[in-house]
């Protein structure tokens, strides 16, 4: 799913910041969903606030997973920004951080790596008590 301007999930859950993409994984057999919030764009131009800023809310998205009212439903959620940036010397508030912090206290994976497995990588259901 693409997410239309002012029209996208991440409004109604008070999110400063609206992912583009969002992935809807249905699992029939625990009767669970998991919604993948998926941000896609380059880190070069951006300031170390302003993805700091998309990391918490996408933090959130997974805070929010653990209210009653997701937890009933069998909904979970979270996200990953999702950057073009290949070297991370181009990120200039990188630093020497490496793509292992930025993967760990940003929530950004590298489209140069095989980023794929952890985009598409969902728990199997949600079990009572998570």
């Amino acid at each position: 799913m693409n997410a239309v301007p002012r029209k996208n999930p991440g409004l109604y859950f008070g999110l400063a910041n609206c992912p583009d993409v969002v992935f809807w994984f249905g699992n029939e057999r625990q009767n669970s969903s998991h919604v993948r919030f998926i941000e896609p764009h380059g880190l070069h131009h951006e300031s170390e606030n302003k993805v700091q800023s998309k990391a918490q809310d996408l933090v959130k998205l997974v805070d929010l997973s653990r209210q009653d009212a997701f937890r009933k439903r069998r909904v979970e959620m979270d996200g990953w920004i999702l950057s073009a940036t290949t070297k991370i010397s181009d990120i200039p508030w990188a630093g020497k951080r490496g793509w292992s912090k930025l993967k760990s206290g940003f929530k950004v994976l590298s489209m140069a790596d095989n980023y794929m497995p952890t985009i598409l990588n969902v728990r199997e259901g949600l079990q009572d008590g998570d």
